[in-house]
């Protein structure tokens, strides 16, 4: 039973929420680029002075807890980031793959109108 209300749940984030979330994360990584090793798989660039997401995909939802008329749950993404770099005065562009954890909030009754993500961290 739990599994099929992970699974619906799953369709629902997918098809109608997660564009709802596209700028919350987006803002995340712009704002945190000094937090987030962009780098790691990156061949060209040591040093991202700008960071911007192309797009994101549902990987899993984990950790679904329903408290009265509410359900609180984590989504995990996969990004495509484009990360850049100057170096001597050429733009080095690169584009990296970054998991996150986007802990979300909705009411039961109404998941697409009361969808929101409380909080967003490297998975």
């Amino acid at each position: 039973m739990a599994s099929e209300i992970v699974n619906a749940l799953q369709k629902i984030i997918d098809k109608t929420l997660l564009n709802s979330a596209y700028v919350q994360l987006s803002s995340y990584i712009e704002d945190n680029i000094s937090h987030i090793d962009l780098t790691y798989t990156s061949n060209t660039i040591e040093n991202v002075e700008h960071a911007t997401l192309i797009d994101f995909e549902l990987i899993k939802i984990d950790q679904v807890s329903q408290f009265e008329d509410s359900i609180s749950f984590n989504v995990v993404v996969n990004a495509e980031i484009e990360i850049e770099e100057t170096i001597q005065r050429d733009r080095v562009v690169d584009s990296v793959q970054k998991w996150f954890v986007l802990s979300c909030i909705a009411d039961i009754d109404g998941i697409g109108k009361s969808f929101s993500v409380k909080s967003i961290s490297v998975y």
